[in-house]
């Protein structure tokens, strides 16, 4: 996947670029769900920290109702101290005494004509207070929902009366939530001692829905995607339900989330354009090479040498290509640099050594010997180092001659390159000067270096019937000859040129595309099987 985007880079920086801000988006919108998921939680806190505040509210009043004076019922001295009680921060401000269920009198009413039946409550709500559990857990508060206020005169607003003992509570429908965003639901409810519950402040039948209760009140409403929250006091006596639903939340959040994806995007730009100058660094050529050099990217073709005497294949030049990651092979031209420039030549020059040794060894028409070139770099002209490095091919002397091809340089000093050829002559390894006539090129070097042949350059092997350079090549032959060294001529691709160096004697070997192309090792088995060699066409 990625070895094809690399050929269709703006595809892949495109999908870069939409990956970057599918992270960066996710990133925000987690955020985002936890701002709100807190936000939503905490409007949950809020109602039940309000609904316990309440709930202790009336506890620590019918506390103080818990012991009564000795004055009579309803007398003014009695009304006096239900005034007293009541003007505690409790939010109440009636309170009833209604001995037995009847109600008698109340502080606002006063005394009533005759006493009104307040009825069985709707539920019991056992409650424990923060701080004092131990008293407050034994309070059974008897509540009344559904009871007929005109009976006893109170306002409409009142919808609650919270009874203990010989006392009743009148407490007014106070909302537990001030300050609620537009689009928030809740409820809040109280849960009886009989496990029901019952509406106490917000949207009633929500808190069924949010848990998924079958409620008549419920079946009406339509929650929607969106967060939401439960929770209940110390006792589940009180509860909760809030929910947020998406669409509110956009609106609400409109011109913020556009701010987002602006940001989002710009975020997502810069780490593209940041990873760009990298990510092609290391697309590059010369970062792929230096990373994946190894012995599964390389690949020996082999040139075949004609000797012009016998007519038959003795010679093979080994070439490396390099396999990159899409599969494509590579030309020597195109990553030989990069092997110089990081000093990677030891490296592939053994890589190239240790395969073509495995590939050759398994040939079955090889003459013997073969003679197997190979072309070192002249940084890496050590004798030490190159008969350890041709040990197996030394070791099988009898099917194998290593020859040495080496570009002809200034920078290779005329004595100790002497004294380095001879040793590993005498180790049975032969030198050839590669690429003669090409540029630094004197008969004296040449003579001076004791090589035991030379390849003459393809251009003048490629040059035209008639043109300068093919009248030179008659000099440069025989220049060569009178040192005495093997003559190879490279760039043979005609009939023509190989039918006039057939006619000089002093050319011993042909090189080049007429007679073959580099092939892989098993084509060179079937090529070194011709009894005789006299290509008519150019091997493709």
């Amino acid at each position: 996947m990625i070895v094809g985007l690399r050929h269709r880079p703006r595809l892949f920086f495109a999908s870069l670029f939409a990956l970057s801000l599918a992270i960066i988006l996710a990133t925000f919108t987690s955020i985002g769900i936890a701002m709100i998921n807190k936000e939503v939680e905490g409007h949950a806190t809020e109602a039940i920290e309000g609904l316990e505040d309440f709930t202790l509210d009336i506890l620590g009043t019918m506390k103080v109702l818990d012991a009564p004076p000795r004055e009579a019922p309803c007398s003014e001295p009695f009304q006096n101290w239900l005034r007293d009680v009541a003007f505690r921060p409790d939010r109440i401000n009636e309170i009833i005494y209604a001995p037995n269920g009847l109600a008698e009198c109340s502080i606002n009413l006063g005394q009533f004509t005759k006493p009104v039946a307040l009825g069985l409550p709707d539920f019991l709500l056992n409650q424990a207070g923060k701080g004092d559990a131990e008293t407050l857990s034994a309070y059974a508060v008897k509540v009344w929902r559904t009871l007929d206020v005109e009976a006893l005169k109170l306002p409409n607003n009142i919808n609650w009366l919270m009874g203990y003992g010989d006392f009743v509570l009148v407490v007014p429908d106070l909302p537990l939530l001030t300050k609620v965003p537009h689009g928030i639901m809740y409820e809040t409810v109280w849960h009886s001692t009989s496990d029901q519950f019952w509406h106490r402040d917000g949207t009633t039948g929500f808190y069924a829905k949010i848990l998924g209760l079958d409620d008549d009140a419920a079946s009406g409403i339509n929650l929607g995607p969106g967060f939401s929250a439960t929770l209940c006091d110390a006792t589940s006596s009180g509860c909760v339900a809030v929910i947020e639903p998406i669409g509110p939340i956009i609106d609400r959040f409109f011109w913020l989330i556009v701010v987002a994806i602006a940001v989002a995007a710009a975020l997502a730009g810069a780490v593209t354009y940041a990873l760009k100058g990298p990510i092609e660094r290391s697309w590059s050529l010369s970062s792929r090479v230096r990373k994946r050099l190894s012995a599964q990217t390389i690949a020996c073709h082999y040139q075949p040498i004609l000797d012009l005497k016998t007519n038959q294949i003795t010679t093979v030049e080994v070439l490396v290509r390099w396999r990159d990651d899409d599969g494509a092979l590579v030309a020597p031209g195109a990553f030989l640099p990069i092997v110089e420039k990081y000093s990677l030549q030891r490296k592939l020059t053994r890589l190239v050594v240790n395969r073509a040794y495995r590939e050759l060894s398994g040939l079955n028409q090889a003459p013997r010997p073969l003679y197997v070139h190979f072309n070192i770099f002249p940084s890496d002209f050590d004798p030490d180092w190159m008969m350890e490095l041709f040990t197996d091919f030394l070791r099988d002397k009898s099917r194998f001659t290593v020859v040495i091809e080496l570009v002809e340089s200034d920078a290779l000093p005329i004595e100790s390159t002497r004294a380095a050829i001879e040793r590993l002559k005498k180790a049975g390894i032969l030198t050839f000067i590669d690429d003669f006539g090409e540029g630094y090129s004197s008969i004296g070097y040449l003579a001076g270096l004791g090589t035991h042949g030379v390849k003459l350059d393809r251009s003048f092997g490629m040059a035209p019937e008639g043109s300068l350079m093919d009248a030179m090549m008659d000099s440069a032959i025989e220049m060569v000859a009178k040192t005495g060294q093997v003559l190879i001529v490279e760039g043979v691709e005609t009939l023509w040129r190989l039918s006039s160096l057939r006619a000089n004697p002093d050319v011993a070997m042909a090189q080049g595309y007429y007679i073959s192309r580099p092939v892989d090792i098993a084509t060179l088995d079937t090529l070194l099987g011709d009894a005789q060699f006299w290509p008519e066409t150019a091997v493709a």
